[in-house]
């Protein structure tokens, strides 16, 4: 197009401050994970504390990745990247509630646990792979389509859709299964009164 730009200002940054905005987004991603790893704990009880291992289990492996690209492909964690962190652990989050939610529903319609377990993970599975699915597919979009930072963006939310779907599928059910061979008290994984489980 026959246009012309002209230079208003030129304003140079120092590394320091790119450094405090990374170290800003840090602090503030870690004050919401523990947010709502303590709604988590308090609301869902034992299930809660399945969630923290997990989650802090997750966020190992999630580690791990990017530290071996940062040595093996120069990936540097930009502000971007640490938002598509933050937006993972609650994409991982997320997966653990749809399955707890449906386990209490098979609760309350009277169902054994085991049996809930089963069910509840099964259609639970289902449920995550095509939210995981449509995650994966925006990652993949952006990582070819856009530049620059977003690309870490991109791959963070990519790497972590993929362990999501392997948490979901390995560790939950696992997980659930040993938390009814713990207890069958209802109340140690749900806030659920008596009168929720009676006559039906």
């Amino acid at each position: 197009l026959p246009v012309s730009f002209e230079r208003s200002s030129i304003q140079k940054v120092s590394a320091t401050l790119g450094e405090n905005t990374v170290n800003i987004g840090l602090n503030a991603g870690l004050v919401g994970i523990a947010i709502v790893l303590i709604y988590i704990l308090l609301y869902y009880r034992l299930l809660g504390l399945i969630t923290i291992l997990g989650l802090g289990s997750f966020g190992f492996a999630f580690y791990s990745i990017l530290s071996l690209l940062s040595k093996y492909q120069g990936f540097t964690l930009t502000l971007a990247g640490i938002a598509g962190i933050i937006v993972s652990i609650g994409l991982a989050a997320d997966s653990y509630i749809v399955t707890y939610e449906k386990f209490k529903d098979e609760l309350k319609v009277g169902r054994s646990y085991s049996y809930a377990v089963e069910k509840s993970t099964k259609e639970a599975w289902r449920t995550i792979l095509v939210a995981d699915f449509v995650s994966l597919s925006a990652a993949t979009l952006l990582f070819v389509l856009a530049v620059g930072p977003i690309k870490g963006f991109a791959i963070s939310l990519g790497i972590a859709t993929l362990i999501d779907l392997l948490y979901t599928r390995f560790y939950t059910r696992h997980a659930l299964n040993l938390a009814v061979l713990i207890t069958n008290n209802s109340r140690l994984f749900f806030p659920i009164k008596t009168k929720d489980l009676e006559n039906v």
